[in-house]
């Protein structure tokens, strides 16, 4: 359940007006800045001011020179350094050149292998900047409000496609003039999330494109759904109350209008408890042991799935859908366990609480789930899982954890090294989770020592403080031990490593299973036949009453494939087999079936 790029690398074209967009400007640090624009205030008409000299002058220049007010109000510890930092943020944002960005955009995206077959190939841009797509008056909505700033630029991602994004912010700024300000949340969570097209298998695999075709709504009656929801009073949640974060697992969905109408007025479970929604679709255990996972009906419409029932993830979509009609956040997750795969969903309750375990019956709750984070459509990770249940990220400490960061970051990017690391340290104090200012304290620590085991200590710092979350512990003790390789402490960093598995493997068994598979990598690329074999049986043997479902996906398959594709199909074999004893799974589980068919593809 991988939608990462299979389908080759995204490219991007420049129209035959465009020669001097593939300059090496980056930036605006090659212009130099223009300090008399008398910016006095960060506010009210002081932001209007801004705007018309961004408009007249350029906004290269303009950036620079609130780039340096912004610093020496920090510096100075000057109240407005904030408001300062943010109307430098817009404006950079603004100067940045439609080719230059796109680019970049491009670059991470086939780095990132977020890249998808439902994305177009080639990108046209054009001479002009990331500004050019918002109108005067649409900069200053977004200009005039610290807040919201704050906001925006807390949840931007390098995948999101700005020039997409800004363009449907105009539009709806244009369609909605008298509600777009009420309602600029949504309208952002909107942009980043319809900027590029949903993946194949989105929302899941187990329907054809015939029953449902992966497109997302037109984004101005999107927005006018959920406008209209809330002016009535029916949503759920008052949608001018929600943050982007939020929002944007309310507005991702493939189903229609008339679906979510349906679904409005007829859905009556109770919104405190919405839970129950999952199970009002019956389940079709005839379906199970016919081995028919795939919807095979002509449509997959709500009130179809109502009427003839379905299987987990069948009952999972229903309700994620059906909480969105009603104005709730809501997420799909996926995941395996012990005999087979299973589906649940996640939504918002009226408390502001998320609930992230609805429909996840039983053994099944040692499933660990998976969801798209719809503005990526990568897979949310487990940290920003957590970090959105917890809800610290709206707390004043953690604003004020990333307002140091921020100037971290920009003191590290003018080589001022001890101002950066001061500036991370306090961000530090305030937040100890901001991720941000621990890779500003790594970097500043490499450029001022050249001993590693500075850059080691402040590494194992972080692992400490992510001890709660798994998955950036793990990521910060392999750097540990990436770093430890690299000064040839190799027995050390391999006894480090195989702590790292038997921990996960008591706490968190995906993790500690995914650790296992990056061992048998290693071993494919340097280790003879006879090695490798032996470093599965040994893994098999761990997991053998742990692994499940999972450990079939990340390990067994991976490895009797690649045996197969090597030219060893009987050891292939051999080993799949054996996976079969040492599982163990019951005789009708999804599992088993698995299993036997894995079996069968290497007897030709």
């Amino acid at each position: 359940m991988d939608f990462r790029n299979r389908y080759g690398s995204l490219t991007s074209i420049t129209t035959t007006l465009v020669l001097f967009a593939l300059l090496p400007l980056s930036g605006t640090e090659s212009v130099p800045p223009e300090p008399d624009y008398g910016f006095v205030s960060s506010y009210g008409k002081g932001v209007d001011r801004v705007v018309h000299t961004g408009e007249e002058k350029g906004w290269t220049r303009v950036a620079l020179t609130l780039r340096q007010i912004a610093l020496d109000a920090y510096r100075n510890a000057e109240e407005p350094a904030e408001q300062w930092y943010f109307l430098y943020r817009w404006s950079r944002l603004f100067a940045k050149k439609e080719g230059d960005f796109i680019n970049s955009w491009i670059d991470h995206m086939n780095r990132s292998r977020l890249g998808h077959i439902n994305m177009t190939k080639e990108f046209v841009y054009g001479d002009g900047v990331l500004g050019d797509f918002l109108s005067p008056e649409l900069k200053i909505i977004l200009l005039k409000d610290h807040t919201f700033s704050r906001e925006f630029f807390g949840i931007i991602n390098p995948a999101d496609n700005l020039l997409e994004s800004f363009r449907i912010l105009e539009l709806l700024y244009r369609e909605y003039p008298t509600h777009f300000k009420k309602y600029l949340q949504l309208a952002v969570a909107l942009s980043i999330v319809y900027d590029v097209p949903p993946p194949p298998g989105w929302p899941h695999f187990q329907v054809p494109d015939y029953a449902l075709p992966r497109r997302l709504p037109d984004v101005a009656a999107a927005f006018g759904y959920w406008k209209n929801l809330n002016e009535k009073r029916r949503s759920t949640h008052n949608l001018t109350l929600l943050t982007i974060e939020k929002l944007k697992f309310l507005v991702d969905t493939p189903a229609s209008f008339q679906e979510l109408r349906w679904a409005s007025e007829n859905v009556k479970e109770k919104a405190a408890d919405f839970t129950q929604v999952y199970s009002s679709v019956a389940y079709r255990r005839d379906r199970i042991a016919q081995n028919r996972y795939v919807w095979s009906g002509p449509d997959y419409r709500l009130p179809t799935i109502l009427k003839n029932g379905g299987i987990c993830v069948d009952q999972a979509y229903f309700a994620s859908q059906s909480g969105k009609a009603k104005g709730i956040p809501t997420l799909i997750f996926r995941g395996a366990g012990m005999t087979g795969h299973h589906a649940w969903f996640g939504y918002l309750k009226p408390s502001g609480q998320w609930e992230f375990d609805a429909g996840r019956f039983g053994d099944n709750r040692y499933v660990t789930g998976y969801a798209h984070d719809p503005q990526t459509w990568g897979d949310i990770s487990d940290h920003d899982l957590a970090f959105l249940s917890e809800g610290f990220r709206h707390t004043h400490y953690y604003h004020q954890s990333v307002f140091h960061s921020s100037f971290a970051f920009e003191f590290l990017t003018l080589s001022d090294l001890k101002a950066a690391r001061q500036a991370a340290e306090k961000a530090l104090r305030y937040e100890r989770r901001n991720q941000q200012a621990w890779e500003i304290l790594v970097e500043t620590t490499r450029r001022t020592s050249d001993d590693p085991k500075d850059v080691e200590s402040v590494l194992r710092r972080a692992v400490r403080v992510f001890a709660k979350y798994p998955d950036l512990e793990t990521y910060y003790l392999n750097r540990v031990n990436e770093s430890l390789v690299a000064r040839g402490e190799l027995s050390r960093a391999r006894l480090e490593k195989g702590h790292v598995v038997s921990k996960n493997k008591a706490e968190r068994t995906d993790l500690s299973i995914q650790g296992a598979a990056r061992i048998l990598e290693e071993s494919f690329r340097s280790d003879p036949l006879h090695v490798q074999l032996r470093q599965f049986r040994v893994i098999l043997i761990q997991f053998s009453q742990s692994g499940g479902m999972d450990f079939f996906d990340r390990v067994v398959v991976p490895f009797v494939n690649q045996l197969a594709a090597n030219g060893h199909r009987r050891e292939a074999r051999s080993m799949a087999e054996l996976a079969r004893q040492r599982l163990n799974p019951p005789a009708d589980s999804m599992l088993s079936q698995a299993l036997e068919k894995l079996i069968a593809s290497l007897k030709s």
